[in-house]
């Protein structure tokens, strides 16, 4: 399954890079696993996401909803938006 993620604010300066899609087994995708994946991509961003008490990033999926919990489902298709949580002003 393939998975598209966007990068926004800090985030696509810390990551380097507007989008990328994931590809996936066919198996379940979740919030940690995700970010499991990520860390092995881009192990000079990622190294702190897991181990912190705040997250360093917001996660959006499909726009629509903030998610937070790792066990959290991501279905094939879905855009998941990671942005910085900084207010702007």
């Amino acid at each position: 399954m393939k998975i598209t993620i966007e990068f926004f604010g800090t985030a696509r300066y810390d990551y380097g890079l507007p989008s990328v899609e994931l590809n996936w087994p066919n198996q379940e995708m979740n919030l940690g696993k995700l970010w499991e994946r990520l860390q092995d991509q881009f192990p000079h961003t990622t190294s702190g996401l897991r181990s912190s008490a705040a997250p360093p990033y917001l996660v959006n999926l499909d726009g629509q909803r903030f998610i937070t919990d790792p066990a959290t489902p991501i279905q094939a298709g879905q855009h998941v938006l990671i942005m910085s949580p900084d207010a702007g002003g």
